[in-house]
């Protein structure tokens, strides 16, 4: 039997909670900012939801050589904008990437045997909801197809203090182990994820998905 997702899995998408529309009925649950459901769309409907452009002219980050895919590629996560322009900005853009690179990991893999990365770059809320899910994963045997691009629209830094706005174009999504989908890509939603400096290193700690932000294109390239 087909459960409904858990709050993070509106974030694993890209290995994230990738947000997604459940195959099947979901009902009798009240809906919060982590607890969306989507009424559209396959992976290219979507695009257009929402009106306007997906994506700006610009095709590659200014801070790499690398040309940002208009899709994502199959099985990875792909980093994408990366507005950081101080040093502490860096650090926490750094962080966030990695993060996002090791979550598509566990989810790829359908499994959280390995928990000393994450817990290296994320503490409460950030750590918990992922390595739940993944656990739920392995539980029923699925595992993860797709591909996430994840862009940072902004950082803020105030201390040891530090908030991520992000976009992300989110085609993943868990099959089952038949190998048969079990949910429909988000195609984009946006996060805004806080993170501790915790002695020299940045955590992420709590995320947000607000809800006018979900299946709506944004710019990530």
């Amino acid at each position: 039997m087909m459960t409904c997702p858990g709050p993070w899995r509106v974030l694993a998408g890209l290995g994230l909670p990738g947000l997604v529309l459940v195959l099947g009925g979901c009902g009798g649950e009240g809906t919060s900012e982590q607890q969306l459901r989507i009424d559209a769309a396959s992976p290219t409907a979507s695009s257009s939801a929402g009106g306007g452009s997906a994506s700006p002219s610009s095709t590659t980050d200014p801070g790499s050589a690398t040309p940002i895919p208009r899709d994502p590629p199959e099985g990875v996560f792909t980093r994408g904008l990366d507005p950081s322009s101080t040093e502490s900005e860096a650090a926490v853009a750094q962080t966030w990437f990695s993060y996002w690179e090791e979550v598509t990991r566990m989810y790829r893999e359908g499994g959280a045997e390995d928990r000393d990365t994450l817990y290296g770059l994320a503490t409460g809320q950030a750590a918990s909801g992922p390595l739940e899910y993944a656990e739920d994963m392995r539980a029923d045997g699925n595992t993860q197809r797709g591909g996430g691009i994840g862009s940072i629209t902004s950082i803020q830094v105030a201390g040891d203090t530090a908030t991520v706005r992000s976009c992300f174009r989110d085609f993943s999504y868990d099959v089952d182990p038949d190998g048969d989908p079990v949910e429909i890509p988000a195609n984009f939603f946006s996060t805004v994820d806080t993170l501790r400096r915790e002695g020299p290193d940045w955590r992420l700690v709590t995320q947000t998905i607000p809800q006018e932000g979900v299946g709506r294109p944004c710019s990530y390239r």
